[in-house]
């Protein structure tokens, strides 16, 4: 028998070959839960079965199970580090500090801070939740596309649901190759932007003029991070 106040201080388990360790620290991690312990289990040797054993005394008690494996995604608790955040700032700050030490200099992970602020603020006048998913999307093959939207909100909160007949023709003239996004840009910036500006349209505006070349360079560290995240 052992008690439970036991437990507050270390216990060492040893014994021969197939005297029983493993099982008694099976036996004892059950009891703990069943008494209503957060049990938390560190097992370098991955026994599954005392695993599935801990499980099963938790299902029975209606209580959660948390498991964590890096090679088992499907079946692993992890923490979204996009779930909650109170500034746009502090998500940008979470996913960048993991490029590098954020107490030392680094000018890529400070430019990787930008691009992912820029991003998420231009989620969040989408309407949409900033997801690492979304972030990366955006970030990369759905850069384009993401630019588009955001300045077609901002017409269409400004103008009206009709400004795309209303503004065509100044829109396709304010750029010299005909491109949508381009001459959507020219137009805030020449028109628009004096008079009813927006925090959020004007950091994609900003990433916009960003040249594309610069930016590929900067965001060689991050992206793969983003993809290994996800």
């Amino acid at each position: 028998m052992i008690r439970q106040d036991a437990f507050f201080g270390h216990t060492m388990i040893t014994g021969n070959v197939g005297t029983g360790k493993t099982t008694l620290i099976k036996i004892l991690s059950n009891a703990c839960i069943h008494l209503g312990h957060i049990v938390l289990a560190i097992d370098p040797k991955n026994d599954q079965d005392w695993v599935d054993g801990m499980k099963k005394e938790c299902e029975a008690l209606k209580i959660p199970f948390y498991s964590f494996h890096p090679s088992k995604g499907s079946t692993s608790v992890a923490i979204d580090p996009c779930a909650n955040f109170t500034r746009d700032g502090e998500l940008a700050s979470r996913i960048s500090g993991i490029q590098s030490d954020p107490s030392k200099a680094d000018p890529f992970r400070d430019f990787a801070w930008y691009a992912i602020y820029r991003t998420t603020i231009g989620c969040r006048y989408l309407g949409e939740k900033p997801t690492l998913k979304r972030l990366y999307k955006y970030m990369t093959v759905g850069r384009t596309d993401f630019f588009t939207a955001v300045m077609e909100r901002y017409f269409d909160n400004t103008v009206g649901k009709d400004w795309k007949n209303t503004l065509r023709s100044q829109i396709e003239g304010a750029s010299k190759t005909k491109d949508w996004t381009e001459g959507m840009v020219n137009i805030y910036e020449t028109k628009f932007r004096s008079g009813t500006p927006i925090d959020a349209v004007d950091e994609i505006v900003a990433a916009f003029r960003h040249p594309y070349e610069h930016y590929q360079k900067m965001t060689t560290a991050i992206l793969p991070l983003f993809a290994n995240l996800t």
